[in-house]
């Protein structure tokens, strides 16, 4: 039998794989409800079939949609935060440790003579394409794991909340689609006044937490928050190399 470590490596799993599951976890806990403990037949193998290899899809489609909402977040933000942090005008690194950085990376990329402040002001898109340049060389040189273990971790933190936030939309609309069915499930209980009896009415109250935990939790700003870290952990490996 195939295991999930043959289909997805450790990033694999908890960048892309974790956030498919969370959206099809409503789902998963309807049919799980809905069909008799201690009888599996036919049908309840084609539910595994089709959960299987919708999860597998939903990994997929959250690698993708979580590319294309960072493009449109680096847009707004300026550029990727580990370029940004190699600016001399950005504060998030103070400007000692940047200095350091930049002495770093002259070092040890052949060729590259990183800005002056005064460079950077006066030619901001030439000095961007350095800083790029330093980053591209950061991600090419930090893929050891075991020595660059704390970067794969903010690596993987911040792919997973990018790729949750990619898959927003379908999160919400599972839950809605959920909630819909088990509340026309219960709408004879419903009509007459009274809360359906459970497992229908801890669903729905389970679907209502989710639904206020995605628009609270899976937000732009909690993926900048991820954004910022890995960036940050990103320089500080020009220290390790």
């Amino acid at each position: 039998m195939i295991s999930l470590n043959e289909i997805f490596d450790n990033y694999g799993r908890k960048a892309r794989l974790f956030p498919a599951f969370l959206v099809a976890s409503p789902l998963i806990a309807l049919a799980a409800t809905y069909t008799p403990l201690f009888e599996f037949g036919v049908v309840h193998l084609m539910w595994v079939i089709v959960v299987s290899a919708a999860l597998y899809l939903l990994a997929d489609l959250a690698r993708r949609q979580g590319k294309s909402v960072e493009k449109s977040l680096t847009a707004q933000w300026g550029g990727y935060p580990s370029k940004l942090m190699l600016r001399h005008s950005d504060e998030t690194v103070d400007a000692h440790t940047k200095q350091r950085y930049h002495d770093r990376a002259e070092a040890l990329i052949e060729g590259i003579n990183l800005p002056s402040p005064d460079e950077e002001q006066a030619n901001p898109k030439e000095a961007d394409a350095k800083y790029e340049s330093v980053v591209r060389y950061l991600l090419a040189h930090t893929r050891d794991s075991p020595k660059f273990a704390l970067l794969l971790k903010e690596n993987t933190a911040y792919g997973f909340r990018r790729n949750l936030y990619g898959l927003r939309s379908a999160g919400l609309a599972m839950l809605f689609g959920c909630f819909c069915f088990v509340t026309y499930n219960s709408l004879d209980v419903l009509l007459i006044g009274e809360l359906p009896e459970p497992p229908a009415i801890y669903l729905l109250i389970a679907y209502l937490v989710s639904g206020i935990l995605w628009l609270a939790l899976v937000t732009a700003s909690s993926v900048r928050d991820a954004a910022d870290e890995y960036a940050r952990q990103l320089l500080t490996s020009l220290e390790m190399l």
